[in-house]
């Protein structure tokens, strides 16, 4: 358990002191929604980790409206918690946002009428102080994000000189490009010779059904590939779902993988797209800037390459003898 974990562990069991709570439970954000971070109950452990759909039992109600709530004699009526079954005996509940939007904080107790409003602003104390020792963990962990990423960053720059042939430097790009992000799947999918539809070159892990499709040439345009190829612009979605969320990923007719996550960059040449690199998690996740700089950094690297590729290649064919005359 880590040194923020400790504090906020403690910071409910003071909070559960002070009210002659049974239970206090801290429902936080996490990658699917929302769900049990941390709390202090007098009957032993509070499970981890259990899922709080918005909406359902008082704490979702909470999470939903964003307001507080106060149920008095609690065993009279068909309301459930929404994160646990209540003991025998609960006979209170009131549970109030965190600020910020860091879900909802909820106590309980065995006895009916127990949080008078002088209870209730105590609470919300305690979760105005839980959102401000979140909100610092949360910057902590950017900085030391920022600063993985950069190294990461660097071994990509790095790998061009390490693999000189084309297929295999694509393969170690995409493989530390996916584990930066902690990425599912990596791409790079690239125009066809005409510039009239695209084609994958490259994948860290199956994005077809059907191998079948993986040599296929696809219409631009078609699913958010084709719509970044057509647009010259990135695609970004995931906790925060964009309405591009929904749109497939080839075309409504090509079975493929669902990212509920994705980060897709054009890569310009001569500032039309060649080429759209791609990044993106089964489950749905938030996209954080540091995440996204650092795909727009990958996504400008690659475009160089491959526009240095194609500048290389011309002169070569400029280069080349003419072919003889026959006599």
């Amino acid at each position: 358990m880590s040194v923020h974990s400790v504090a906020i562990e403690h910071l409910l069991e003071a909070a559960a002191s002070v009210l002659d709570a049974y239970e206090v439970v801290w429902v936080g954000p996490d990658t699917s929604g929302y769900a049990v971070q941390a709390g202090f109950c007098l009957a032993g452990d509070v499970p981890r980790g259990v899922q709080v759909p918005v909406g359902q039992g008082l704490a979702g109600w909470v999470l939903k409206n964003e307001a507080p709530l106060l149920v008095d004699h609690l065993e009279r009526t068909a309301s459930h918690l929404g994160y646990g079954s209540a003991p025998h005996g609960l006979k209170a509940f009131y549970g109030c946002p965190v600020p910020g939007g860091r879900g909802a904080l909820c106590v309980t107790s065995k006895k009916a009428y127990a949080f008078s409003v002088k209870e209730q602003k105590i609470l919300e104390l305690f979760a105005r102080t839980l959102a401000a020792m979140d909100q610092e963990t949360a910057a902590s962990r950017t900085v030391d994000e920022e600063a993985r990423l950069a190294v990461c960053l660097q071994r990509l720059l790095a790998l061009r000189e390490q693999h000189p042939r084309w297929s295999e430097f694509l393969g170690c790009f995409l493989r530390d490009l996916a584990q930066g992000l902690d990425a599912t799947h990596a791409f790079l999918v690239v125009s066809d010779e005409w510039g009239k539809g695209y084609l994958l070159e490259a994948s860290t892990a199956p994005l077809f059904r059907n191998p079948v499709w993986e040599g296929k040439v696809f219409d631009a345009g078609s699913g958010i590939l084709g719509w970044v190829f057509k647009k010259n612009q990135p695609v970004v979605y995931g906790q925060e779902c964009g309405e591009m969320a929904s749109m497939p990923l080839f075309g409504r007719q090509t079975p493929a993988v669902e990212l509920r996550t994705l980060m897709a960059f054009p890569l310009k040449v001569h500032r039309r797209c060649r080429g759209v690199l791609a990044a993106g998690h089964v489950e749905s996740r938030p996209v954080r800037p540091a995440q996204h700089g650092f795909m727009r950094a990958a996504a400008d690297y690659l475009a160089l390459l491959l526009e240095n590729l194609y500048l290389r290649n011309r002169m070569g064919a400029r280069q080349a003898p003419a072919p003889s005359t026959p006599a």
